[in-house]
């Protein structure tokens, strides 16, 4: 049994689980647990330093649901503070990238002529357009 579900299933604050690992008396994990709700009780515990390391050394003993919900909430825009954000980027360092998603969005200059004169238009690059135009040289 992971000290990290059990913490959460006793709303016990994740910095002090050096002190709890010392107690006995600990549960077994049932399925019928919310995971989404474990997941973001521990979310938002991520802004303290200890929590984060206790989430790093037990992220792998964590059952699969509670590690998708935990990964899904954590790569949501504008789901937590910014303490829990510098967290969750400490977090995923030492996870090794696995917890946090990389988007990288290209932009190009388009040049749009109307009746005043030139203007540049910056606009976002569709990866599957783009390759598909070098691919096929299809331009719309």
């Amino acid at each position: 049994m992971s000290l990290l579900v059990q913490m959460v299933r006793c709303n016990a604050p994740l910095h002090s689980w050096k002190d709890f690992e010392k107690q006995e008396g600990r549960s077994t994990w049932t399925a019928k647990e919310d995971t989404r709700k474990m997941a973001k009780m521990m979310l938002a515990q991520c802004s303290h330093p200890l929590a984060v390391e206790l989430i790093a050394k037990e992220f792998e003993l964590l059952p699969p649901q509670l590690r998708l919900d935990f990964r899904s909430l954590a790569n949501q825009e504008n789901s937590s503070s910014g303490n829990v954000r510098k967290g969750l980027q400490r977090l995923d360092e030492k996870l090794g990238g696995k917890l946090l998603r990389e988007e990288h969005v290209e932009t190009v200059m388009r040049r749009v002529e109307t009746k005043y004169g030139v203007s540049y238009k910056k606009e976002k690059v569709n990866p599957a357009v783009a390759g598909a135009t070098r691919k096929y040289g299809i331009v719309n």
